[in-house]
């Protein structure tokens, strides 16, 4: 046995003598199913469906005018043979990009087909009485959407939606009513010439739970009978406080899990990120890490295919009583879609970074003098968000076709995630470019020697008067570019060296030829190497410190409390507002440290120590492990 690894048990022999909790149980602490009363789960699903922004969407959205459908009952034998249709289209091979196509933005949609596997055509209303369409469906222009999907190798399914408690039940109450409702949906999905269903019921009791799983498991059955390779999945809330779903029966009998992680914050409780990667007060713990660890916790990582990680489009603009993070709302939130926000923060004087949540939002005034704050992931945040998928080996999904205006930067870099391979990075070459949003570097100045030759990134913005192409053996000699548009990289992988660490560090110094493939490309698609280095973090799974340069937290994040919304109970939206949210500690700072799967992963502080490396270190391999046995 080697002196190093008796070393290092010693060190985990020490840390639980002294009576901090084994870091592999905090994995099943943290996630645990609160046990709720009949009224506390009954306010948080009314909570949860008031959140829900697929509802809200629907309800702001102006009424379908067009063609009225055909009736959903008949079914056209010989358009299915024109299409193909009877033999549903095989998915494109690799990963899985699936997109909700509202109804309200199918005739502007930008809709990326290179970039897309899966397209759900939203919606259609699925009750006792059947299916309510008032979305298009069966009509001249869908099938015309159809066999164009069809001809770029793309599903199109049929999404039927239920917001509300007592009808969900209903609908899953007894045998007959579930088969009543598969060949419903069977008769929709055949009569419109789709491929498959996606099931969107958000309100599910937990008294459901196997009711659900039973009509999942009939509805893909009958499906692919009455349509072989038919594709059925549904929509899942981020968090499932009362255990209402079966994550791992429904992953493995369907074809997928479109979580929907985000609505953290939503128009009716305080302003902040849709869908934070980190999270440290005032903000809820939940976060896109904690999001993804819960389904593999609960749903098993040989299943982690099946899980479709839905990334936010949009934010809200709240009236706020200050212009910083963790305001309250002085009244509630509008939705804003990505695509009006990025022009919305333009003419704003550009975006800010929270480093806390890594997160970006600008703030303005209304006509009466009073702050609006406007949250929404610009590309950088976006980017950051798609390398943690595939860093973590999920799928990705997007809320809503439309809502970017085919921002260029947005689909390149999806669409380079989607062709790399799990635990390959994507060459620099497939950088789209983004602008910059982070401020400038903070940190001291070069004191040494000039690089001797020019930029090969093709870097537009403000160069660094030391430009790069061979290792530095000092730092950056002039701030970082400043809301400047970076040009895509020419050709391959960089071969300039890159800052190791941000300018909050101080004295960052450049980790010369390779970085950029050695950080970033390892376990995830390259952030955009030219972007400020204050803003710019790696969020490769096997990097445990921060690239951000943010020295002001002491330890791990776990020192303070877990806090809920500013608004207090319930108001997470999607499920972050818990009951448990208002006060709880986040336990071990040992666990939190090393990623138990709610707080940033992987955050670090140089007044630690080395031997308190050491012990995390231990504590991650030791708590991956029995992850890993769990999840098998």
């Amino acid at each position: 046995m080697s002196r190093s690894f008796v070393v290092l048990a010693a060190m985990l022999l020490v840390s639980m003598a002294g009576g901090r909790a084994a870091a592999w149980d905090l994995a099943s602490d943290d996630h645990a199913r609160p046990e709720l009363s009949a009224a506390e789960e009954t306010a948080w699903l009314h909570a949860l469906i008031e959140a829900s922004p697929h509802r809200q969407a629907m309800t702001a959205a102006p009424a379908h005018a067009g063609e009225a459908p055909g009736p959903l009952a008949t079914v056209d034998a010989a358009y299915h043979q024109k299409l193909g249709a009877l033999q549903a289209q095989a998915k494109k091979p690799g990963r899985v990009v699936f997109g909700y196509l509202p109804y309200w933005t199918k005739k502007t949609a930008v809709i990326p087909w290179p970039t897309l596997t899966t397209l759900a055509w939203f919606s259609v209303g699925l009750s006792t009485g059947g299916v309510s369409n008032s979305s298009g469906w069966n009509t001249s222009e869908s099938k015309a959407l159809i066999a164009t999907a069809h001809s770029k190798g793309v599903q199109v399914v049929l999404c039927f939606t239920q917001f509300g408690t007592a009808a969900i039940s209903a609908i899953l109450a007894t045998p007959a009513s579930r088969t009543k409702a598969v060949n419903d949906i069977a008769a929709a999905v055949l009569a419109g010439g789709g491929d498959g269903a996606n099931i969107d019921f958000e309100g599910l009791a937990k008294a459901d739970r196997d009711k659900m799983s039973a009509f999942i498991d009939e509805l893909n059955t009958t499906l692919k009978q009455k349509l072989p390779g038919a594709d059925v999945t549904m929509a899942t809330p981020c968090v499932d406080w009362s255990g209402a779903w079966n994550y791992q029966y429904l992953a493995e009998h369907s074809d997928g899990l479109f979580v929907m992680a985000y609505a953290i914050h939503w128009g009716g409780g305080a302003p902040g990120p849709q869908l934070p990667m980190a999270a440290k007060a005032p903000w809820t713990h939940k976060t896109l890490q904690w999001v993804v660890d819960d389904y593999v916790y609960y749903g098993k990582a040989k299943n982690k295919a099946k899980f479709i990680l839905g990334l936010p489009l949009y934010g809200y603009s709240w009236p706020s009583a200050t212009d910083k993070p963790g305001s309250k709302a002085t009244a509630k939130g509008t939705s804003v879609t990505y695509g009006k926000a990025q022009d919305a923060a333009g003419a704003a004087g550009g975006w800010v970074w929270d480093s806390t949540s890594e997160s970006t939002f600008f703030v303005t005034k209304d006509a009466a003098g009073g702050w609006v704050q406007t949250w929404c992931d610009n590309f950088k945040a976006l980017a950051m968000r798609v390398d943690y998928l595939h860093a973590s080996d999920v799928m990705l999904g997007l809320w809503a076709l439309g809502y970017s205006d085919g921002d260029p930067p947005v689909l390149a870099y999806i669409d380079a995630w989607k062709a790399s391979k799990p635990g390959a990075g994507v060459a620099d070459g497939a950088d789209a470019g983004p602008i910059d949003a982070g401020s400038a570097d903070a940190g001291s100045t070069d004191t040494g020697a000039k690089d001797t030759s020019g930029d090969a990134g093709g870097d537009s913005g403000t160069k660094d008067a030391a430009t790069d192409a061979a290792a530095d053996t000092a730092v950056d000699t002039a701030p970082a570019d400043v809301a400047k548009p970076d040009a895509p990289d020419s050709a391959g992988p960089d071969t300039a060296g890159v800052d190791a660490a941000a300018s909050g560090d101080g004295a960052a110094v450049d980790a010369g030829p390779g970085a950029d493939a050695a950080a970033d490309d390892a376990a995830g698609p390259d952030l955009d190497p030219t972007a400020p280095d204050s803003a710019r973090r790696s969020v490769d799974a096997g990097r445990a410190g921060r690239a951000d340069g943010d020295r002001s937290r002491s330890g791990s994040p776990d020192a303070a409390p877990r806090l809920g919304e500013p608004d207090g109970t319930f108001t997470g939206g999607n499920g972050a507002g818990a009951p448990e949210d208002g006060g709880a500690t986040l336990g071990s700072s040992l666990a939190r440290g090393v990623d138990g799967g709610c707080a940033a992963r992987g955050r670090t502080d140089d007044r630690s120590g080395a031997w308190a490396g050491l012990l995390a270190a231990v504590a991650a391999v030791a708590w991956g492990w029995r992850r890993r046995r769990q999840a098998a």
